[in-house]
């Protein structure tokens, strides 16, 4: 990664269950929204908020798997503001709601 890069996963990883503010983090590292946006698309293949999310989403995987919570508390202190927003962003990067990922997953005894 660059340093652009790395900063920018240093940003996101000072919050990381809530929805990051790429415009904030932008500013904080003296580029605009839209050169941040083009460098990370450039290195990481995706927009930084793509980017973020999928690191959103692959924490609220590791709580599904190695928690009892419910898929709502787990949505909720991810940011999400409902569980079926959840179940929607869920399901787009992982073609399962939380539940089926989570029955999935403790069936094949991860």
């Amino acid at each position: 990664n660059s340093e652009l890069v790395d900063q920018f996963l240093e940003e996101i990883n000072r919050n990381p269950d809530g929805q990051p503010n790429i415009a904030a983090i932008a500013r904080k590292l003296g580029i605009s929204r839209g050169r941040l946006h083009t460098r990370i698309r450039e290195e990481a293949g995706m927009s930084p908020s793509d980017y973020a999310q999928r690191l959103r989403i692959k924490r609220c995987c590791q709580r599904l798997t190695t928690s009892d919570d419910s898929i709502t508390d787990i949505g909720y202190d991810f940011g999400f503001a409902s569980s079926q927003y959840f179940s929607r962003v869920f399901k787009k990067y992982l073609g399962a709601t939380p539940s089926e990922y989570r029955k999935q997953m403790l069936t094949r005894g991860f």
